[in-house]
């Protein structure tokens, strides 16, 4: 039987353990390069598991600090420029 690798996606988010519901905005650049397939694949990977959202060019909006954290080790991983920014909601 032959091993099916896992993605990134599947395992950063594993190997992650941060509890952190709050919300998180992960802006990436590739500097004038367009990110590979693959980064989407893994990005989409995380947005069907409904941990994220991706939301204008560049930015990702992620459920808790573990898929950010997950989305900040993906962009990392394909040279992407990453930051990560945790929301406050302001009253």
């Amino acid at each position: 039987m032959a091993h099916t690798p896992r993605s990134l996606a599947d395992r950063y988010l594993n190997e992650l353990d941060v509890q952190d519901g709050g919300t998180y905005i992960v802006m990436y650049t590739a500097h004038g390069k367009k990110p590979p397939k693959e980064f989407y694949r893994n990005l989409d990977r995380i947005v069907a598991y409904g941990l994220a959202e991706r939301h204008a060019h560049g930015s990702v909006i992620c459920r808790g600090r573990r898929a950010a954290e997950a989305v900040r080790r993906i962009a990392e991983h394909y040279s992407l420029t990453v930051r990560v920014f945790k929301v406050v909601e302001v009253t």
